[in-house]
């Protein structure tokens, strides 16, 4: 596939599950934890555990916890394949994608990302207001 995948994703699947499975549990279970215990800055009348890693907020919180946050820049060249970017689409609605290793003619990075139709690789990165910027270490 143009992502470099060895079979293809159908609509609707979850990149950051797909690309951060060694670490879903435990990136699971500290966002149920912290949606039950702790007030966070949006609202959901209750959580849904069955789904609380797919909210943008709670993988952002939880990046955030660990150290993961990066600076929010517009340039190119301060994200890195494997970076998980979450941006504001307006309206309330909010988005991630990971950096890919590829970029457009520009030297933008591509962002592999779900919206709905199927996993692409677009030149997106600064399409949007961007919320958020984490860079996962390995064994953290």
């Amino acid at each position: 596939s143009a992502l470099g995948l060895t079979t293809a994703l159908p609509a609707g699947v979850d990149l950051v599950r797909v690309f951060m499975a060694p670490t879903l549990y435990q990136i699971t279970l500290s966002c149920a934890r912290s949606t039950h215990m702790e007030h966070f800055s949006f609202a959901f009348m209750s959580s849904d555990t069955n789904i609380d890693h797919r909210r943008v907020p709670n993988p952002m919180t939880f990046f955030k916890r660990r150290g993961y946050e990066q600076p929010k820049t517009d340039s190119a060249a301060d994200y890195r394949p494997g970076d998980f970017v979450a941006w504001d689409l307006g309206g309330g609605v909010t988005h991630i994608g990971i950096v890919s290793g590829r970029q457009a003619a520009s030297g933008t990075p591509l962002i592999i990302h779900n919206i709905g139709g199927g996993a692409k690789e677009e030149d997106i990165l600064f399409g949007y207001r961007i919320i958020g910027h984490y860079r996962v270490r390995v064994g953290n």
